[in-house]
């Protein structure tokens, strides 16, 4: 969710620094579960370590991962994200057939 948020804002507010990020963190470039960069998935999945993500505290949990990576554009272009809109996203992205769905 966090790259559809990010990559939402890239479409009205581009920036290099923020295009980069997106094609480092993009989930679609390989089959398997993870990003263009395995080290962003690396970095993700330890900064949550066995923390329990819901719905109700993903856009709180995806704000301190952005915040941790202490990059100022990525800040910017994240704390603009609507959390009603984040939720409403979690759920439609949760419902439908999605990567990642086949992992308990």
């Amino acid at each position: 969710m966090i790259f559809y948020a990010l990559d939402l804002y890239y479409d009205h507010n581009p920036s290099e620094e923020l295009g980069r990020f997106l094609s480092e963190m993009s989930p679609f470039t390989f089959k398997q579960v993870g990003s263009a960069d395995p080290a962003v998935f690396k970095n993700f999945s330890e900064f949550i370590g066995n923390e329990e993500i819901t719905i109700e505290n993903s856009n709180e949990k995806a704000q301190r991962y952005i915040a941790n990576i202490n990059d100022l554009d990525l800040v910017t272009a994240f704390m603009n994200s609507d959390e009603e809109k984040w939720v409403k996203g979690c759920e439609k992205y949760l419902t439908s057939d999605h990567k990642g769905a086949d992992i308990p």
